[in-house]
């Protein structure tokens, strides 16, 4: 996400307008990618693709609390349902309920669960959804973890303390320039 902000300050100028669009403009790929992706995997299923486009899509509600907030959660939702795809039989292409997923997309997705909560940590629950897909097969298990691990882990040591101190120590109130 520092490398996203960072961008968006450069092409955005001395302007916090500019910055902001450019924030809003990375969030609405990020959008449009989870849409298509939805679009993609349900396309067999007529009943789930309306169900899907309806609650994600073109929900109100996530369209202001995501692309035009301009927050980075849009980014993390993208990246983890990325992850929960890869391990989910029923969403990927040609696999049948109930067969494993395998080592290398475990890896992968948790490699990507890793990424999401590098964005925002309480994405890390996403870990839990791939663990429920995943939950006959330890090797996809194992794989998941340690794909999460070797994101998380180098993140948080070059951080160092004060990444970890923000998540200890935080009230779970809001800043005072949050709305909501």
């Amino acid at each position: 996400m520092t490398f996203e902000q960072g961008a968006a300050t450069i092409l955005g100028g001395a302007s916090a307008a500019r910055i902001t669009f450019w924030l809003k403009v990375w969030n609405a790929l990020a959008f449009a990618l989870l849409v298509l992706a939805l679009d993609r995997l349900l396309r067999a299923d007529p009943a789930g693709r309306s169900r899907a486009h309806l609650l994600w899509s073109l929900n109100p509600l996530l369209l202001w609390g995501l692309v035009a907030a301009g927050h980075v959660d849009a980014i993390a939702s993208a990246v983890a349902f990325l992850a929960l795809a890869l391990v989910s039989p029923w969403l990927a292409r040609g696999r049948r309920r109930g067969r494993n997923p395998g080592a290398l997309p475990g890896l992968v997705a948790g490699a990507l669960v890793g990424m999401a909560a590098d964005i925002k940590i309480t994405f890390v629950l996403f870990g839990l959804g791939i663990a429920i897909a995943a939950r006959r097969s330890v090797r996809t298990l194992l794989a998941a973890a340690a794909g999460a691990l070797a994101v998380l882990v180098p993140s948080y040591l070059w951080f160092g303390p004060p990444a970890i101190n923000v998540l200890l120590y935080r009230d779970a109130g809001a800043t005072s320039d949050n709305v909501y």
